[in-house]
């Protein structure tokens, strides 16, 4: 009884193997990319988002938030804003220094509308995935392919606009959290900070 006790803690206070987990990762990788469905909901996302994305909303927040990311790149300087809301309050500069990047290649806005389609694009993916992992492969199926067709996202989700980039980095922080309160491993605090501060 002595011996099964002492083989049964070391077996407790051994450390996982790390070549498996980074093994099991690989496989759901793999398991991920022979689903038919996953390329039936990008392309169904992707189809909506980038046509006909030159008649977009472009009116004055879209031009201003723009024209600052080229400012910053042409003359460059550091953003300490955004534009101004509404409410008369600065926003925060973390969309101006999104859309630096692309601004960096041409000062055409028309590639702003293509970046946060992007963007977009990779928010339903991370709904398929994130919703797979947790309830299933119907239930992910399902999930992507109302976000992706739904009338409210695809509107928003390809104009210059702060918030439209709300959907991509929400679902990063859902997926941090679930990481760390549901699985509970370690890790996942600093990037929910940082995600929730964005």
């Amino acid at each position: 009884q002595n011996s099964m006790r002492i083989q049964f803690t070391a077996r407790l206070t051994t450390r996982p193997d790390r070549s498996k987990s980074g093994a099991a990762r690989i496989a759901t990788g793999r398991l991920l990319l022979l689903s038919w469905e996953i390329y039936l909901i990008l392309g169904i996302s992707a189809l909506l988002r980038f046509l006909n994305i030159d008649k977009t909303i472009f009116d004055d927040d879209e031009a201003v938030v723009f024209q600052m990311a080229h400012d910053a790149v042409a003359h460059g300087l550091w953003p300490l804003t955004s534009n101004r809301a509404s409410l008369g309050i600065l926003n925060p500069p973390f969309v101006v220094y999104l859309f630096m990047i692309p601004s960096s290649l041409s000062a055409n806005p028309l590639w702003g509308e293509v970046w946060v389609a992007l963007f977009n694009t990779a928010a339903v993916l991370l709904t398929y995935c994130f919703t797979r992992r947790y309830y299933g492969r119907l239930a992910g199926t399902i999930t992507a392919l109302l976000y992706a067709t739904s009338a409210g996202a695809w509107i928003y989700s390809r104009n210059i606009w702060p918030q439209n980039f709300l959907p991509f980095f929400t679902l990063l922080l859902l997926i941090c959290l679930f990481r760390g309160v549901v699985e509970r491993k370690k890790g996942w605090f600093c990037p929910a900070v940082v995600l929730i501060g964005i």
